[in-house]
C-alpha cells in the first residue's frame, strides 16, 4: 500500500490493494505495485502509469509475514522528538510521537490522519490523469482541522473561516488537480468527536446524498446538516448558484460495515473508511492490528 519509508504500510499509507509507495521522502509516484495481495479479486485491472487497480474492488488488507511486521513495528520504537519521515509536497513532517501512534493499541493523531488523507489525494489525482480510470470517483479530501474551522469553534457555524480552502491555489497546494471542489463526485471529511473518536463524514455530489461512516454505529446528524450548508454557501460563494436542494438531500448512517470492538482503533477504521470508499471498494472485517502496518 501506501508504505511512506516509515515503515507505514497502510494505517498511515494506503491499502497494500490499491498500492502506492511514497518513498522514504514521501515523494509523489514512487514505486506502486498491487500485484499478488493476498485475496484480492484477480478480475478485470485498471492500470495507471505504474498503478494497478482492481476494477472489481475486492481489496481484504494483505497478511504480513512475522519478520515483516516485527520489522515495521521497529518504526514505532523511535525517539519520540527525532523527524522520522517528510512529505516533501506538503512539508508534513512525522516525528517519532507520531510513529509511535501506529503500534497497536494507540489512537491515531491528527498528523497521522492528515499525512493519509494527503497521500489519498495523490492516489487520486494520479487515477484521473489517465482517461482508463474514468470508472473510480472523483475525490477531494479535507484534514481533521477543517470541521473544526466550520462550525466546531467558540461562534459556531461560519462558512467564511474555511472559504478560502478551495481557491484554485490552495487547492493545488493540497495535491487537487481540479480547480473547484464542486467537480469532484465525493468530498472526504475526518471527523473528531470530541478529542474521543474519528468517524468520517462523505458529501457524494455525484448521488446527490450525505453520509456518515462510524465504526461504533453512531449518528451525527449534526455534522451533515452543517455539511450540506457548506455546499450550500461553497455553490453560492463560487459559482454564484443558489441551491437550497443540498439541504434537502438524503442522510446515511450506514449500519453495515466494519465494527470496531476496542477503544483505540477508531482513527484506522476513519483511514479505512476513506480509502475504499475513495475507489468504492468492497468493504469487509479486517484485522486493524494489520491494516496499521
Amino acid at each position: 500500500g501506501v508504505n511512506a519509508g516509515v515503515g507505514v504500510n497502510a494505517g498511515v499509507g494506503v491499502n497494500a490493494g490499491v498500492g502506492v509507495n511514497a518513498g522514504v521522502d514521501g515523494g509523489a509516484g514512487g514505486d506502486v505495485a498491487m500485484a499478488d495481495v493476498a485475496g484480492a479479486d484477480p478480475a478485470p485491472v485498471v492500470q495507471v502509469g505504474d498503478d494497478v487497480y482492481p476494477s472489481k474492488r475486492t481489496l481484504p488488507a494483505p497478511a504480513s509475514t512475522d519478520a515483516e511486521k516485527s520489522e515495521l513495528l521497529k518504526f514505532t520504537r523511535r525517539p519520540e522528538d527525532e523527524a522520522v519521515f517528510k512529505h516533501e509536497a506538503s512539508k508534513v513532517k512525522l516525528m517519532g510521537r507520531d510513529l509511535a501512534r501506529l503500534a497497536p493499541g494507540s489512537w491515531l493523531n491528527d498528523e497521522t490522519i492528515n499525512l493519509f488523507m494527503r497521500l489519498l489525494q495523490e492516489r487520486d489525482t494520479r487515477i484521473h490523469e489517465r482517461s482508463d480510470a474514468a470508472e473510480f470517483s472523483k475525490c477531494h479530501f479535507f484534514n481533521t482541522f477543517f470541521l473544526t474551522k466550520l462550525y466546531k469553534g467558540a461562534d459556531g457555524y461560519d462558512y467564511n473561516a474555511v472559504r478560502r480552502w478551495t481557491m484554485p491555489a490552495r487547492l493545488k497546494a493540497t495535491g487537487q488537480s481540479r480547480s473547484s471542489i464542486l467537480d469532484v463526485d465525493k468530498i472526504i471529511v475526518p471527523v473528531n468527536q470530541s478529542n474521543t473518536h474519528w468517524t468520517v463524514a462523505v458529501v457524494d455530489l455525484k448521488n446527490e446524498r450525505l453520509e456518515y461512516f462510524d465504526s461504533l454505529g453512531g449518528e451525527d446528524d449534526e455534522c451533515l446538516a452543517h455539511l450540506a450548508q457548506y455546499v450550500v454557501d461553497e455553490f453560492q460563494n463560487k459559482r454564484a448558484e443558489d441551491r437550497p436542494d443540498v439541504l434537502e438531500w438524503p442522510r446515511h448512517f450506514p449500519k453495515n460495515i466494519p465494527r470496531q470492538h476496542n477503544g483505540w482503533d477508531c482513527g484506522v477504521y476513519l483511514s479505512m473508511f476513506a480509502d475504499y470508499l475513495s475507489i468504492e471498494a468492497e468493504m469487509g472485517e479486517t484485522n486493524m492490528d494489520e491494516y496499521r502496518l
